[in-house]
């Protein structure tokens, strides 16, 4: 969806279900463990859900391991490794090409390729600093995609009774520069292997 001469949003719905509405976060549940350090109980690493639930992995060829050094040498899709599911929306910003050498990524405060997160923060790739039992927001979370019943998308949009992108949602449709869109993006469905969208 073109913003401008250089800038648009790409729109895509991305799934990281193992089965229907199992991801391999619900499977390291499964597998809790103490942490040595703090007593905690957290949840199990993911490849112990993955070579644990094998049966299933493997007779359902997801993934491959090797018999001999038990690494993983092939997975089905790689959206398996996402923080969630649901619609993503990148905002891309076109850079000049004299800035490539630099990297169109490098600087935080000018991003040109980032994603538009539904839990209105921009905090993937920002140093963050919270307790190690709580999820990382810096690497991305279930919360950043858009889809209807997120939780922390209704709280910060209090006054929406709709998951809207536009305008005045936060985040919203504007531009890097500030300058309204116009544009207006509404979810219409719960995380799904299809979802819809109006524009």
């Amino acid at each position: 969806i073109d913003l401008n001469e250089d800038e648009y949003f790409l729109i895509e719905n991305r799934n990281n279900w193992v089965e229907n509405g199992v991801d391999i976060d619900s499977l390291r549940r499964k597998y809790k463990r103490i942490d040595e350090s703090s007593g905690d109980t957290i949840s199990g690493h993911w490849f112990d859900a993955i070579t644990n639930d094998n049966e299933k992995f493997i007779t359902d060829e997801l993934i491959e391991i090797d018999s001999t050094t038990q690494v993983i040498t092939k997975f089905d899709h790689y959206d398996y490794g996402l923080p969630g599911s649901g619609i993503l929306i990148w905002h891309i910003k076109e850079p000049d090409p004299s800035i490539y050498s630099e990297g169109v990524n490098s600087n935080l405060d000018n991003r040109h390729v980032q994603i538009e997160e539904a839990d209105g923060a921009q905090d993937i790739g920002q140093e963050i600093y919270y307790p190690s039992w709580l999820f990382d927001p810096s690497i991305g979370t279930p919360l950043d995609f858009w889809f209807v019943g997120n939780l922390e998308y209704e709280r910060m949009n209090p006054f929406n009774n709709k998951i809207l992108f536009d305008n005045w949602s936060s985040p919203n449709t504007q531009t890097t520069k500030g300058a309204e869109s116009f544009i207006s993006i509404e979810i219409h469905s719960e995380i799904s292997d299809e979802m819809k969208l109006t524009i």
